[in-house]
């Protein structure tokens, strides 16, 4: 079985020995000194480790100015980012999964030009799920929480209060009144390409539905499409799902429809 190597070649040497699907290899990144090794695993289990060492490469620095080495492109250290890594993969996790958090860093760097703070609406990016318990009900306001914990000294505490706003806004997906000019824009960046799945081609949103629901598989079928649809509805009753004008031209038309088309299915199968 052959291992692919990492899409960020042109950044980190890695090298990698496979034996059958059950041998063993070892990545090393020449730059960061960031090693795994393991034994005795299977195919999967296998690719499971490249995938979490290839995502690394490809986001270790954000920004239409990073460079190989430069580490001051993020505020996350590298050992920070393992540790999110390792959240983000948890078993629980169907949707708000490491897919989202790659999709979302993407995002930022398509749009880079226009953020004033790379650096922390990336780091909002990275903790805006980190706690993430569908029975409670805090859990942007937890995630905020942990991003000063774990980011304390990374950033001045004017910048860290800015980025744990922003994860706490991700509740309702409303820039703060408070916030003013250029914080408020990036803000509204970033909860925009937050909710971007919603405006997705149809079968991305289907797919994104049936990951939400898998995460509230605890739920009764009944409260589960009522509590869904008052959901559907906020948004729907808002002037505007999105908040900045690009997206707003890009996805609110496509949202508008992925969201009627739900709730129609929503109440259709909710009739006896």
């Amino acid at each position: 079985m052959r291992v692919p190597p990492c899409e960020s070649s042109n950044f980190f040497s890695l090298r990698w020995v496979a034996v059958s699907e059950v041998g063993w290899f070892r990545f090393d990144d020449a730059y960061q000194g960031v090693g795994y090794t393991v034994e005795g695993m299977g195919a999967c289990a296998i690719l499971e480790v490249w995938r979490r060492v290839n995502f690394q490469c490809r986001h270790r620095w954000v920004g239409p100015k990073a460079t190989p080495g430069s580490s001051a492109m993020s505020l996350l250290s590298d050992g920070v980012r393992s540790q999110l890594i390792a959240i983000y993969c948890g078993g629980d996790r169907h949707y708000h999964d490491l897919r989202h958090i790659e999709t979302l860093l993407m995002l930022a760097r398509e749009h880079a030009g226009e953020i004033k703070d790379n650096e922390a609406v990336e780091a909002a990016i990275w903790f805006h799920d980190a706690v993430y318990d569908t029975r409670r009900t805090d859990n942007e306001a937890q995630s905020a929480k942990l991003s000063r914990l774990l980011l304390a000294g990374a950033a001045a505490d004017e910048r860290l209060a800015f980025i744990a706003s922003m994860i706490r806004a991700s509740a309702n997906h409303h820039v703060p009144e408070s916030m003013e000019a250029p914080a408020a824009h990036d803000c509204a960046l970033f909860l925009d390409m937050d909710l971007a799945i919603l405006g997705s081609p149809a079968e991305e949103f289907a797919a994104y539905e049936r990951a939400v629901r898998l995460e509230y598989d605890w739920v009764p079928e009944k409260e589960w499409r009522a509590g869904r649809s008052r959901v559907l509805r906020s948004f729907l009753a808002r002037p505007f799902i999105y908040a900045s004008r690009k997206l707003r031209r890009s996805h609110e038309a496509p949202a508008r429809w992925n969201l009627m088309q739900s709730l129609a299915s929503l109440d259709g199968g909710g009739r006896d």
